[in-house]
């Protein structure tokens, strides 16, 4: 699943996410909705109803809030939505046969997740605003820590105006280095000053 074809798919329609938005200021009115903006746009793609592990049971390859758990053994990482192989998904048994974690389920084929950031006031962002994409930027530094992984991060951040181009740019350019990371920023339309 962790192709550059499908990293490419996420990234044309995330752009067309954000061309919908550019032209329809009101799409979008929080983070959720972007989520589902999102997820609705990617469904086509990546919504095939397949077999799972179990080939009885079936189901797609795009999930959200699908939690990971990090170098510590602890279900802290939920990237809004994650892209994996539907054969790779077990809800009956972990695929080594143990019986599924806590969280319901296991998969360990390799993933696209996407973080999503939506910056909806008229003004430059917060310091706040940018300390969440870092540390959204920064959950795949903790997975890169685990080692056993076949992901790539894509964070995500859309700008209902323009103000966020030069800030959001300078915390990409800090996680440059990262492993299995892209990063876009998506402007909006002018300012209603």
């Amino acid at each position: 699943m962790n192709s550059e074809e499908n990293r490419n798919h996420v990234l044309h329609a995330l752009e067309r996410v954000a061309a919908r938005c550019r032209d329809n200021r009101a799409l979008i009115l929080t983070e959720s909705d972007l989520k589902c903006q999102v997820y609705s746009e990617l469904l086509g793609e990546f919504g095939k109803i397949q077999n799972t592990w179990e080939h009885d049971i079936r189901g797609i390859a795009i999930h959200t809030e699908t939690k990971f758990f990090d170098n510590r053994g602890l279900l802290k990482q939920a990237p809004d939505i994650i892209i994996t192989e539907p054969n790779r998904i077990s809800i009956r048994n972990r695929l080594d046969g143990n019986p599924v974690p806590s969280k319901g389920f296991h998969f360990d084929g390799s993933s696209i997740l996407i973080e999503l950031k939506f910056l909806k006031k008229d003004r430059a962002p917060h310091r706040i605003d940018l300390a969440n994409i870092n540390a959204d930027i920064m959950k795949g530094e903790t997975l890169n820590r685990r080692g056993d992984l076949d992901f790539h991060l894509i964070v995500a951040v859309f700008d209902r105006f323009s103000h966020g181009e030069t800030p959001v740019s300078e915390v990409f350019l800090r996680n440059r280095r990262q492993q299995n990371l892209t990063c876009r920023y998506f402007a909006g339309g002018p300012t209603f000053r």
